[in-house]
Parts: C-alpha cells; sequence; structure tokens
C-alpha cells in the first residue's frame, strides 16, 4: 500500500485492479465502448494501472494528466470519453474532478443529455443546471 492515503476508507485502499494487463483492459473497454468516438484515440489513452494503484491514488508527481476509474462507473452510467463539452462545464463549475462525482450526478447528466438528444434540442449546461437541483425539495406525503 502506499502512505499518504491513510486518510482513504481501508476497504477501498486494499481493492486494485482486476485488469493485470493491457490486454485484459482492451478487451473491458472494446466490449463496454469506452471511447466515443474514432478520433477520440489521439486525445484518450486508456491505461492498466500498476499492480499497487487504485481510484483513490493521485498523479503523485507524474507529468502526465491522467485518472483512475471504476470499471463500474463506466459500465453502469455509460459515461463515454471524452467527455463532451456540457459535461467538462458542468464539472467545472461544480469545480470538481469527474470521480469526485457521485454516481446520481452522472445519472443526471446523462438523462439530461439523453432527454436532449430524443427532443432534438441543444444540451447546454445553462439548461442542465436550471433544471438540476442539488437542494432537496419539501417533503411529499
Amino acid at each position: 500500500m502506499r502512505s499518504g492515503y491513510e486518510w482513504v476508507h481501508s476497504k477501498v485502499r486494499e481493492k486494485f485492479s482486476y485488469f493485470q494487463s493491457n490486454a485484459d483492459l482492451w478487451s473491458f473497454a472494446n466490449s463496454v465502448t469506452i471511447l466515443e468516438i474514432s478520433s477520440a484515440d489521439d486525445i484518450v489513452n486508456v491505461k492498466c494501472c500498476d499492480f499497487n494503484e487504485n481510484v483513490s491514488h493521485g498523479r503523485k508527481g507524474s507529468f502526465d494528466d491522467f485518472f483512475y476509474y471504476y470499471a463500474c462507473f463506466i459500465t453502469d452510467s455509460h459515461v463515454k470519453f471524452p467527455l463532451d463539452d456540457v459535461m467538462m462545464d458542468v464539472i467545472q463549475i461544480l469545480n470538481v474532478v469527474s470521480t469526485q462525482l457521485h454516481p446520481n450526478n452522472w445519472q443526471a447528466l446523462q438523462a439530461f443529455w439523453l432527454a436532449c438528444k430524443m427532443l432534438n434540442l441543444k444540451a447546454t449546461t445553462q439548461n442542465f443546471i436550471y433544471f438540476y437541483s442539488t437542494r432537496p425539495g419539501s417533503k411529499v406525503t
């Protein structure tokens, strides 16, 4: 285990990637379509974690920009890379990195994007922020 991550729950620190080789990872990536467009290969580079890396780890001085993801995030939320402009804008407005968003937030983004696509409307950040609320409403009986 890496030092400096004692703040992370022990169960998370003990979980490491099931993908032990790039071949395993690419088999998964091709089966669930991680990359939205073929030109994404120039933007997104999918790589296997080292045996002692997990999703809670940071870059640790690496010069490359990268992030870790759980496989279930991609399979359950159907998020594809690269992220579109609306999703990137929402992440920037919320001032978080994409892995800090709760799965329900991703589901809301995906539902908004899909509704706009089905209704032939342009998905914009302003529209998403207008319709999405993080404040609980009054209780209904």
